[in-house]
Parts: structure tokens; sequence; C-alpha cells
């Protein structure tokens, strides 16, 4: 949510070749005009190698939005890759209007830490 300064928190699974190889923790900050909240579920594909490196050793950043998301949105059927990565959002609620700048950093915990 936010208003004028915004911020988000959320909990991941990294699954590669359809096996859980860690969990994420994802932290959001956002300042500009944006007013509203919003829950949603948020993939994020990896077409190339190095990005996911960068997610695992925590140097992945996502930064930079102009969206508006209204209640049951479905937005995303054309996502593209940029980078070697593709976000998808799925199951938007609630309302939100932004042109702000962001930045999304994940902390990786690989699957071996919990066995």
């Amino acid at each position: 949510g936010g208003l004028i300064v915004g911020g988000a928190y959320g909990k991941g699974v990294l699954f590669e070749k359809g096996k859980v190889q860690g969990y994420c923790d994802v932290h959001e900050g956002t300042i500009g005009a944006q007013i509203g909240g919003q829950a949603y579920t948020q993939f994020i594909f990896f077409k190339e190698k190095a990005p996911l490196v960068q997610l695992k050793n925590g140097s992945m950043v996502f930064s930079a939005q102009v969206s508006a998301v209204a209640a049951n949105a479905d937005a995303n059927k054309n996502a593209e890759y940029t980078d070697g990565v593709a976000v998808i959002i799925m199951n938007a609620k609630g309302l939100m209007a932004e042109a702000s700048v962001s930045g999304q950093k994940f902390k990786y915990v690989p699957q071996k830490a919990f066995d």
C-alpha cells in the first residue's frame, strides 16, 4: 500500500526444473505519485541463468515501475522478458494507482538450510 511513500513485503518459493530450491523474502519500497493498496501474486520467470544467480546471491533488484492495477484486473497476458526476466502479476485485488520509483530486494535462503 502507499500514499506518496509505500511499502510491501512477501514470501516466495524458488523452483528450478519443478523442484523446490529455496525460499525468498521480498521487500519493496516506493516513492512518488501513488495512492491505494493491493494484494497480488507475483511470478518471476528466468529465461537466462545470470539473473537467477543474482537473485540467489542477493544482488537482484527490480525498479522503476509505472502501473495502474484495478480490482481483479488481469493485465499481464502479454508479459515479455526483459534482461532475461519476466514478471507476471496475478490475482490482483484492491485499487492502486501509481507512477512511482520502486525497488524490490530479495533475500534467498536455500532449501538445504531447512533440511
